[in-house]
């Protein structure tokens, strides 16, 4: 068993770890703003939300124990990170034990599970902590759940019990334990339906308790599930459909569960064509094998790990626009189980004539599944915009400031002319990067893609930064954007004045309107930019329909035009705008 893990902790190593350093992305800069100060702070989560989440255990503690020791040095979290994962594989290889009685079973299941490319997110960062921990509570809640049901042992029931809790306290998606252990107690002990959902009142008693406490009175993701009657917009971001969201979003994962890329998600893998044909024979091939096993008294854990992948994937199915790879993690637990148990059988028909042709069967897949899946898992971690991709963009920026500006006065602003990249906001955390590197909470942020321009009252505030973005580059431009920008003025918010723009995107030999509720007949001179540059103008005149037209010719400037203030002629206000279109 030692031999055994231990190579399983070299080959995970090798895959995920080794020669992999990378800074924070966006969400685990988040939680490094908001980590717990005092003992006080982290006992005091448990009775509240933060922010809109209820995870005590996981969302910030690896940072709150971690930050005074490690600061933001990366690699001190790896091991954090390592340690957690290899404590999934292990789990995960004492449930398949548990479920199979094969220790064969156990350690394919375990290989499918560890070089699974899902595990390019939860090896990542810190930010996966909750997904890892949840997981590992998970799948020893229902390990202890199962030993208990066959031994009748009150120590595993507590275990069961105790597990569940920190599952809770760990990540929302543990709200399926309770379904998931009766399932199980139905298929592989064939208990009778009324004898399983007895023997699981425990668990559904603190199910009850936990929707009552958390998601009704605390309000957990309270929008989200108000989303589900009155679908909101993007200003959202975790919203909830009971509609084909759920077709599409399963669609999705069951090819993602065989590590069939699909999706812009997944573009980053990179996957050859052959790999991906490749994927889909073995995909092709545990079907049919497992509906031979239909056949054979296998069937039972087949049947049990499908029940585990997709009771465990609920709660994710109906995010609208919010599914992720990550999210099949737990329920891959399940499906690696089954897939072994497959394979397992598989391998049994054939060693009856043949071991030696029985073991190439069973290697020689595996081992080009597991090579396929590191080389996409590594690239995946690269150049994921939710992995590499970001980190890469929060860590060029923090070093071409630091660079530059070592120490930086209170009351500085930093403005990223970030067209090139615009969810560069999310990377850097709202610039809470900057207060956490430089100390400093009266350091501002801010973006050009917010629709935000350097004003008067700006700077009257303090010290001005200008940082221009390109292909992860940073450059600072200070001198230059003031010299070119129309000089900062300050506009005012009239709601009764609104720009607007039709069409929103306009081509060559093509015309736009620009329209002004309550401006007629009058010349208006307006506050634009364009692609990140400095603030131009342009005056144009506004008809008795408040409207003013542009013809879009071969001199125009392709990119995306923000208007953000406007002045009408003979007055001296500059009035706020916030409208845009783009050029092609």
């Amino acid at each position: 068993m030692i031999w055994l893990f231990g190579g399983f902790a070299i080959l995970e190593y090798i895959i995920y770890f080794r020669h992999n350093p990378h800074f924070f992305q966006g969400d685990t800069i988040f939680w490094f703003y908001r980590r717990h100060r005092t003992i006080s702070d982290f006992l005091m989560s448990f009775f509240k939300l933060d922010p809109g989440w209820y995870r005590p255990l996981t969302d910030k503690t690896i940072q709150s124990l971690f930050y005074p020791v490690f600061g933001f040095e990366p690699a001190g979290y790896r091991v954090v990170q390592y340690l957690l994962f290899m404590s999934v594989i292990f789990a995960t290889y004492k449930l398949a034990f548990i479920m199979s009685r094969s220790k064969r079973v156990a350690v394919i299941a375990s290989l499918l599970f560890g070089v699974h490319t899902v595990n390019a997110y939860t090896t990542y960062d810190v930010a996966f902590v909750p997904e890892l921990t949840f997981t590992f509570f998970y799948v020893c809640a229902a390990g202890a759940y199962l030993r208990y049901r066959d031994s009748h042992g009150r120590r595993f029931f507590f275990s069961s019990i105790a597990c569940f809790v920190a599952s809770l306290c760990s990540k929302e998606s543990a709200v399926t334990l309770p379904v998931m252990v009766v399932a199980l107690d139905l298929i592989l002990n064939r208990a009778a339906l009324r004898d399983a959902i007895a023997a699981a009142r425990a668990h559904l008693i603190i199910l009850v308790l936990y929707i009552v406490l958390v998601v009704e009175y605390l309000g957990v993701q309270r929008p989200a599930f108000r989303a589900i009657l009155d679908r909101p917009g993007p200003e959202v971001a975790y919203r909830l459909a009971l509609d084909r969201t759920i077709l599409i979003n399963a669609d999705y994962g069951l090819s993602w569960a065989f590590n069939i890329p699909r999706g812009w998600q997944t573009e980053s893998r990179h996957m050859d064509p052959w790999a991906i044909t490749f994927l889909k024979f073995f995909r092709a091939a545990v079907v049919l094998l497992g509906l031979w096993l239909m056949f054979r008294p296998e069937r039972r854990i087949v049947i049990a790990a499908l029940a585990w992948f997709f009771i465990a994937i609920l709660p994710a199915l109906p995010l609208f626009e919010h599914f992720v790879p990550s999210y099949l993690f737990c329920p891959l637990v399940g499906l690696s189980i089954g897939i072994a148990a497959i394979a397992d059988a598989a391998y049994g028909k054939i060693a009856k004539y043949s071991p030696a042709v029985a073991a190439l069967a069973l290697i020689a897949p595996l081992t080009l599944l597991a090579g396929i899946c590191a080389i996409a898992a590594r690239n995946d971690a690269q150049d994921n915009r939710m992995l590499g991709w970001s980190s890469r963009l929060a860590s060029n920026s923090l070093s071409a400031l630091k660079a530059k500006y070592p120490v930086l006065p209170s009351n500085t602003t930093i403005y990223f002319s970030n067209a090139g990249e615009p969810g560069l906001s999310w990377d850097t955390s709202d610039g809470e990067l900057f207060k956490i590197a430089y100390g400093d909470e009266s350091i501002r942020t801010l973006y050009w893609d917010w629709g935000v321009v350097i004003t008067k009252e700006l700077l009257e505030r303090g010290p001005l930064i200008v940082m221009k973005y390109d292909q992860f580059h940073f450059t600072d431009v200070t001198k230059e954007f003031l010299a070119a920008s129309e000089p900062p003025v300050g506009y005012q918010v009239r709601p009764e004045y609104r720009l607007a723009i039709t069409p929103d995107v306009a081509k060559r030999g093509e015309k736009y309107w620009l329209s002004i509720a309550g401006i007629e007949d009058s010349d208006v001179t307006l506050h634009y930019s364009v692609d990140g540059s400095p603030v131009r103008t342009v005056t144009a005149h506004f008809d008795n329909h408040h409207q003013a037209s542009f013809d879009v010719s071969d001199q125009t400037h392709k990119g995306l035009y923000k208007f953000v203030g406007f002045r009408k002629a003979g007055t001296e206000d500059w009035i706020q705008a916030a409208a845009s279109i783009r050029i092609d």
